[in-house]
């Protein structure tokens, strides 16, 4: 186990404000989320081409954590994300399957099952993908759950800007374990929504649960909130709070 450094975090870090969070009387599961820390445990697993790609992959791989980390650690969703453990003891058996550019995501449910999350005390587990897998997605998850795939490298096969580059796979990876913790699209419906906000009249600014990336001038890594980046129908902070304690509960 290893509660992840955010000092890591490096120059491209998104700093959020410091606020205080605003409760009222109609939104008692929001009011009794927030009252409590909650340690969460990430698996984070990886096949043969990440694991080659990278020169240290774990290092790679705490950079990336720490950033999600201290997203977690906001004032307005308290988790902290934990690393139960980085893992590439199947890395061959990832690479070895054909599924690695068709359908990962299923793939490391069947590697890594719920049985074995449970045997290293991870409440979820993310794959770090070093393929690119064919059609036009570059993560994967449940919503909620405790499985997560997120691609490492470029993405050949559709005309965003996935570029597999390091804002690019710190965005993919909190997206993902956003999905985790509950966290919706722009589309979802009701208050669990991504957002957009104009910076200027010409640059267009993107939570990170929006569900394409634009690139790290437009996308962020932030959760929409209520407080700021977000509304009330634009707040996937606050699904991550009701969450967080089932999330917690896994294993």
């Amino acid at each position: 186990m290893e509660q992840v450094d955010i000092s890591m975090i490096d120059k491209y870090e998104e700093k959020v404000p410091d606020f205080i969070i605003q409760t009222t009387s109609n939104s008692e599961d929001v009011t009794k989320s927030t009252k409590s820390w909650e340690s969460v445990y990430v698996l984070v697993v990886t096949d043969n081409e990440f694991y080659a790609l990278e020169s240290d992959w774990v290092s790679a791989a705490q950079g990336y954590m720490a950033q999600a980390a201290y997203q977690y650690q906001r004032p307005d969703i308290e988790v902290f994300l934990n690393v139960a453990a980085y893992d590439a003891s199947n890395k061959t058996t990832f690479s070895s399957d054909g599924r690695k550019t068709t359908d990962p995501f299923n793939l490391l449910r069947e590697i890594c099952p719920e049985s074995y999350l449970n045997s290293k005390s991870a409440d979820i587990a993310i794959y770090l993908g070093g393929n690119d897998k064919e059609g036009p997605e570059q993560g994967l998850a449940y919503q909620p759950g405790r499985y997560a795939w997120s691609q490492m490298v470029d993405d050949a096969d559709t005309i965003d800007l996935y570029d597999g580059s390091y804002h690019a796979r710190v965005w993919c990876i909190i997206h993902e374990i956003g999905h985790n913790f509950n966290a919706g699209h722009q589309d979802n419906g009701g208050y669990n929504q991504a957002y957009q906000w104009w910076e200027s009249v010409v640059v267009p600014k993107y939570t990170v649960m929006w569900s394409s990336y634009f690139g790290s001038s437009f996308s962020t890594w932030k959760y929409s909130s209520l407080q700021y980046d977000g509304d009330s129908t634009h707040d996937n902070a606050r699904a991550l709070r009701i969450q967080k304690s089932t999330t917690a509960g896994y294993a």
